[in-house]
């Protein structure tokens, strides 16, 4: 009797722990017809990378599956992320009219009326002679909704009332010398040491930290932010550069790892011996929402369909 009456209270305290521990868990809701929640009173974001193939029927596919989203869920995003890689080949200069078809027409003020943050990735810079400087000054030209006021620089949004910190960043660093590497370094850990201003912190870049991509995989340079990001509490790090849709996520770190390359250019392959929370290699976009009590990524395919969402809550991001 008092052995069985031990192995029942173990029992039940085993239960408890499992119970706990699922509460802890992340929401994924994979696998069903997910669907997102968008709380109207939340900021929401559209982030897409590796789109400016120059008006492809891909990039016409993803952009129109972006305003027939932007309808279903019933309101236009506060603001677009773009990922890097927002223009492949030569853009010579801030009048040239690729800027009116490949951006300001794919992605019309109509229907994404916010700002489009914009990041710089590897092509911005090897396509074309002072690509980065061009891509800064354009975002001077009166009435654009085109955003780089710098290589990296820091957003709390909303403006009023700010629920998230977005830190983008350079990650291009074969075109950074040291100077600029050890700038941007020291910047970025001045800011995740800072006290928080929001419940959520953001890191935008354009090469992935971690990727199950058979094209390019882990990028080595970043591998010591993945330590600074999780004893910082850096609850996502979003980017492109692999030209698919990706959720990794590391049981031991803070940090979730996000990728939505899917914007235009010619896919990339998954590599099907490493895990993912989700990786599939198809065009589409992601769907950032956030509030002060969670946020939420939906994976949004090129026919709108929702294809992957999680739900985070900040404890869930304690390591």
């Amino acid at each position: 009797m008092t052995s069985s009456s031990h192995v029942t209270r173990r029992d039940a305290l085993r239960q408890m722990l499992l119970f706990s521990a699922a509460l802890a868990a992340p929401r994924f809701l994979a696998g069903q017809t997910p669907r997102p929640s968008t709380p109207k009173n939340a900021l929401h974001l559209f982030c897409l990378g590796d789109w400016g193939a120059g008006v492809t029927p891909n990039q016409i596919a993803v952009a129109s599956a972006m305003q027939a989203y932007a309808k279903t869920i019933g309101r236009s995003p506060e603001a677009l992320f773009l990922l890097g890689d927002n223009f492949y080949g030569a853009l010579p200069d801030i009048h040239s009219p690729r800027w009116k078809k490949e951006f300001e027409d794919m992605y019309p003020a109509s229907v994404f009326p916010g700002p489009c943050h914009a990041i710089l990735g590897n092509h911005d810079y090897d396509d074309q002679p002072d690509g980065e400087r061009i891509q800064m000054d354009y975002a001077r030209t009166p009435g654009t909704r085109w955003r780089m006021p710098a290589r990296w620089y820091r957003l709390d949004l909303p403006a009023a009332n700010p629920v998230a910190t977005f830190l983008c960043v350079d990650t291009h660093f074969a075109k950074l010398n040291e100077r600029d590497i050890a700038s941007q370094d020291a910047w970025l850990k001045g800011e995740l040491a800072r006290p928080r201003r929001t419940p959520w912190m953001f890191v935008c870049g354009h090469h992935p930290v971690f990727s199950v991509g058979t094209q390019h995989g882990d990028t080595k340079r970043l591998g010591p932010w993945a330590e600074l990001f999780h004893e910082q509490k850096v609850h996502a790090y979003i980017c492109g550069h692999e030209h698919d849709l990706q959720h990794l996520r590391m049981p031991e770190k803070s940090t979730d790892w996000f990728i939505s390359g899917g914007g235009g250019r010619e896919l990339h392959a998954i590599n099907p011996a490493k895990k993912a929370s989700f990786a599939q290699s198809v065009f589409g976009f992601m769907h950032l929402s956030v509030t002060p009590h969670d946020y939420e990524m939906t994976f949004v395919g090129q026919d709108a369909g929702v294809l992957y969402t999680c739900r985070r809550e900040p404890a869930q991001n304690s390591g």
